[in-house]
């Protein structure tokens, strides 16, 4: 049976590990196990922010975040997020410079040119 809970910090290593086999070609999987906990801890600690955890028999079987919107005008979760994580994305690209040429970085540093 799946339960539906609210993660807390304690759940960061397993909704990490959930997110990087679900997307495991995704730039953020590549970028490592610390930095998917830092992008997801946004959730707990932002004030608008929310996270479920979904498990069957102890496992994390998936997840669900949102954002409850507000009219204060802040940045929007994708954006929140990056910022959370900004100082570990940019240690984590110095010590993984192959990371550079990861095609989601590459089509996203394109795209925006």
């Amino acid at each position: 049976m799946i339960r539906i809970v609210q993660a807390t910090a304690n759940d960061l290593p397993r909704l990490a590990a959930c997110h990087r086999q679900a997307f495991s070609k995704a730039l953020s999987s590549a970028m490592g196990q610390a930095y998917v906990e830092k992008m997801l801890e946004w959730y707990l600690v932002d004030d608008r922010a929310f996270i479920f955890l979904l498990e069957e028999d102890s496992q994390c079987v998936g997840y669900c975040g949102g954002l409850r919107f507000d009219a204060s005008g802040r940045a929007g979760s994708a954006s929140s997020m990056i910022q959370h994580s900004y100082n570990l994305a940019v240690k984590t690209f110095l010590k993984r410079p192959w990371l550079f040429v990861h095609p989601e970085f590459f089509f996203k540093v394109l795209a925006s040119h």
